[in-house]
């Protein structure tokens, strides 16, 4: 029995409506098709504890997700920055001050 689970969704095809709502709210929609849909269930009705719903961990599932793109991005950035000291700062920007900012957000996120 093959026990691999694997789910791969392609953001090309994705159809996803953001509207913005009253007091500074949103909703996001993410349509699926119907075989993306099917994979998708599968796999957190695979993963999921018992004592937590479907919704619950999809939402888990979509702020690990953005959690991970913004520590990528983050590193990204101050890899970039480290690279391209110099002329940054020709450029007039802080980068030491950049650095102690990251510093603080790194502190305060853990």
């Amino acid at each position: 029995m093959d026990t691999k689970l694997e789910l791969k969704l392609n953001p090309e095809n994705a159809k996803i409506k953001i509207t913005e709502r009253s007091r500074g709210r949103m909703k996001i929609q993410i349509k699926l098709s119907k075989d993306e849909a099917t994979a998708f269930k599968n796999f957190v009705e695979q993963l999921k504890p018992e004592q937590v719903t479907f919704d619950e961990f999809s939402k888990a599932i979509f702020f690990t997700g953005l959690n991970s793109m913004g520590d990528t991005l983050q590193r990204s950035t101050i890899d970039y920055v480290k690279e391209n000291r110099e002329k940054l700062e020709a450029s007039g920007m802080d980068v030491d001050k950049f650095f102690k900012d990251v510093e603080n957000v790194e502190q305060v996120d853990g």
